[in-house]
């Protein structure tokens, strides 16, 4: 009679429960705080930052932000493996028009007048406090994903201190493949060489040539 062959892994039962080992996994990574671990081994003078276009902050997540969510974590990843120090705090995008608009629709506000007799400081209060209305929503669907991402230090674009530091670089905003053709050669000359980091300024717009 012949012996199993000997094996360093457990049996792999049959019948496997996937949503459970989903929360084992998941409840491995929370308590050994295995993200904040994976920064604070790599050496703060090699890290490597990523610019992640943070979701708005207005509704629930869906299977667009899912699929660009996955994308995205790729680079922050693969940099990790090289060894770079590489934070990835969570952000909102707090565009102001789409926030205003459900307040409206939740406080009964229809026009212009609504809103200054309900009281313009007393407004922006709600729509303050709606921007993290969905942030629970959102990071149980993040983390089972199977992204890591800095919960505990989140920005908003509304923050004050986001939105002095945007007067000091103007962005020219997203590059259409379609209406530009891009000097890479140049424009990756302007990349930090040792942070790998660089942002699209009026600084490089003359790079940007309008076909």
């Amino acid at each position: 009679m012949s012996m199993a062959p000997q094996t360093p892994f457990a049996p792999v039962p049959s019948q496997v429960d996937f949503p459970a080992q989903e929360r084992h996994i998941l409840e491995f990574w929370r308590d050994g705080d295995l993200y904040r671990k994976s920064v604070d081994a790599r050496p703060v003078e090699r890290p490597f930052r990523f610019y992640d276009g943070p979701p708005f902050a207005t509704g629930l997540p869906h299977y667009g932000h899912m699929l660009a969510s996955i994308t995205k974590d790729v680079v922050p990843r693969y940099w990790t493996m090289r060894g770079y120090r590489v934070e990835r705090r969570w952000g909102w995008d707090c565009h102001g028009l789409p926030v205003e608009n459900e307040v409206e629709q939740q406080l009964g506000l229809r026009s212009r007048r609504d809103i200054l007799e309900y009281g313009v400081s007393q407004f922006n209060e709600v729509c303050r406090d709606l921007v993290l209305h969905y942030t629970a929503e959102w990071q149980k669907l993040i983390e089972r994903l199977g992204r890591w991402v800095d919960w505990d230090n989140q920005y908003r674009t509304m923050d004050k201190a986001r939105l002095e530091g945007g007067k000091k670089t103007r962005t020219v905003g997203m590059v259409k493949s379609t209406r530009y053709n891009v000097d890479h050669k140049r424009l990756n000359a302007l990349l930090d060489p040792e942070t790998r980091a660089g942002i699209v300024t009026e600084n490089v717009s003359r790079y940007l040539r309008v076909s």
